[in-house]
């Protein structure tokens, strides 16, 4: 997706991802329940919500902020984490990875480089199988971190590289976004509309009839 409709894009997402805050689960999880799974106005596991013209996407966390938040790809986060360190961002990219435990942490990317992703307070999650390769937005903070050698080995583990958790010997050093929200883009395109079809007639955060989870 374009980096100039990225703000369109959120600006859409307001609504619909309050509409999904409101509304049923889309799918039941056997995901463990989070320390934070009552605050208010949080989505705490994957839920699916369609935004007219622009598809289906699985959004989990807290609504975007209306501030105008400046906009990074992994690559752009790297060259300029000594300015924005500590300071509100949105990141777009590709998921490279999730936890395929917990759904509790995940690697975004664009190129070579990657930009690693916890979820504030450990308060929700992102599907933990099914998002590799597919487009993704968020929200959060980012910092420099370096990794144990101990928790590396754990979140190699986690993805289900036995080999390469066996390889890590050092501390990893690495760029870590703490996420407060965060939506992943479907991998399908939206079917076309029929000609006439009000995109507005079904209202955002709603799945048509038997449309289930699925994609």
């Amino acid at each position: 997706m374009s980096p100039v409709l990225f703000p369109f894009l959120i600006a859409l997402l307001l609504p619909a991802l309050a509409s999904a805050q409101e509304g049923p689960a889309s799918k039941p999880s056997s995901r463990p329940a989070s320390r934070k799974a009552g605050k208010p106005g949080l989505v705490v596991q994957p839920r699916w919500i369609t935004i007219p013209n622009l598809g289906r996407f699985q959004v989990s966390g807290a609504a975007f902020t209306k501030k105008n938040l400046p906009v990074f790809d992994p690559a752009e986060l790297v060259k300029n984490i000594d300015k924005l360190a500590g300071k509100p961002i949105r990141l777009r990219g590709t998921v490279h990875k999730t936890c395929a435990k917990k759904g509790c942490w995940m690697w975004v990317r664009k190129g070579d480089a990657k930009i690693y992703v916890r979820f504030k307070d450990y308060a929700f999650f992102v599907p933990k199988k099914g998002a590799e390769g597919r487009p993704v937005f968020l929200e959060g903070v980012a910092k420099k971190t370096k990794m144990s050698v101990e928790m590396a080995r754990h979140l190699a583990e986690d993805a289900g590289d036995h080999e390469a958790a066996k390889k890590i010997t050092k501390p990893v050093d690495m760029i870590q976004v703490t996420a407060t929200a965060v939506m992943i883009q479907a991998k399908k395109a939206p079917k076309t509309r029929k000609a006439g079809a009000d995109p507005a007639s079904r209202p955002a955060g709603k799945r048509p009839a038997g449309g289930g989870a699925r994609r």
